[in-house]
C-alpha cells in the first residue's frame, strides 16, 4: 500500500505506506508548535486513505508545510540511521524526502519560499 500527497494537478508523492506514514507522522508533530490547524489536516491524512490534498492550501500554508518537511527530515538526520526501526531502509526513507522537498519547491505557490518571505525577490531554497 502506499500513501499519496496530492500537491497540484501535475503533481503528487506517492511513496510507500510505511515511509508515508512516518513522514506524515514527523511533519505534525513539527506543525503542532507552528500550525496546529494545520498538524490537524496531517495527521488526519494518516487516518483512513493515507490521502492529503494540499494544491488548494495557501502559499503561507504550503511554505510552512515545506519548511516542516525540512525539518523533520533534518530531525531524522541528526539521529541517524541508528535511531531508525530497520537501518538499511534509512537511505531509501531519506530519498523519499527529498524527492517530497523537491516537489514541494517546484510548486508555485512556495518555490523554496520560507513563511512570511512573500515579497518578490526573497525567495531562497531551504537548506536541507
Amino acid at each position: 500500500m502506499s500513501g499519496c500527497i496530492a500537491i497540484n494537478a501535475s503533481s503528487s508523492w506517492t511513496p510507500a505506506g510505511w515511509i508515508f506514514d512516518n513522514v506524515l507522522e514527523d511533519v505534525a508533530d513539527e506543525l503542532q508548535g507552528r500550525d496546529a490547524q494545520l498538524a490537524r489536516l496531517v495527521r488526519d491524512a494518516l487516518e483512513g486513505f493515507e490521502y492529503l490534498n494540499v494544491s488548494n492550501w495557501t502559499e503561507t500554508q504550503m511554505s510552512t508545510l515545506l519548511q516542516a518537511v525540512v525539518s523533520s527530515r533534518a530531525e531524522r538526520l541528526r539521529r541517524g540511521a541508528a535511531a531508525f526501526a530497520k537501518p538499511e531502509f534509512f537511505p531509501g526513507f531519506l530519498e523519499a524526502v527529498d524527492r517530497l522537498i523537491g516537489l514541494l519547491n517546484e510548486d508555485p505557490r512556495t518555490r523554496g519560499r520560507p513563511p512570511g518571505h512573500d515579497q518578490p525577490g526573497t525567495r531562497q531554497p531551504p537548506q536541507i
